[in-house]
């Protein structure tokens, strides 16, 4: 009796070890979220903290949930959340913006709210497309006219003359 009792204390304390994965569920509501997507990166001071896993429309703007999978993550109530833009081809990031360390931590299942909206935030994007499907567009052309360049060159090699 006593050996079946022992396995059962011992697989407890490995499932109960499993489980303990220090994640927690945060929520917010934003104005939008331009291209946003389940399971990209959510960043606390730049550090990757979690990942996103839900993104739905509601009356009041869009919902995320947020899987913080970093217990040091010390998450205050009045931290807020924006949608970035990383990298040229504008992928998304949610990241959390610290607010003052005196605010309480927030509790499990909680909810942030979003950063005040930037007026300018649209004209920069609309910039930032533009500038990068511009330096694509030249760089389609430069590669279309190298290879056509090299083409040439193999058909007709460059001659010499010789004295």
């Amino acid at each position: 009796m006593r050996k079946p009792l022992a396995i059962l204390v011992v697989v407890s304390c490995l499932l109960s070890a499993c489980s303990d994965r220090n994640e927690r569920v945060v929520h917010a509501v934003l104005p939008a979220a331009r291209d946003l997507r389940e399971g990209v990166v959510v960043r606390y001071r730049g550090i990757d903290v979690g990942r996103v896993t839900s993104v739905r429309i509601v009356d009041t703007g869009v919902r995320l949930d947020l899987d913080i999978q970093r217990a040091d993550a010390p998450l205050r109530a009045a931290d807020n959340v924006r949608v970035v833009a990383m990298g040229m081809f504008g992928d998304r990031e949610v990241e959390i913006v610290p607010g003052p360390v005196s605010a309480p931590r927030l509790a499990p299942d909680g909810w942030l709210p979003a950063t005040p909206q930037d007026t300018l935030a649209e004209i920069r994007e609309i910039v930032s497309d533009a500038l990068a499907k511009q330096a694509l567009a030249r760089l389609d052309t430069l590669i279309a006219t190298s290879h056509i360049q090299i083409h040439l060159d193999s058909v007709h090699p460059p001659t010499r003359s010789h004295p």
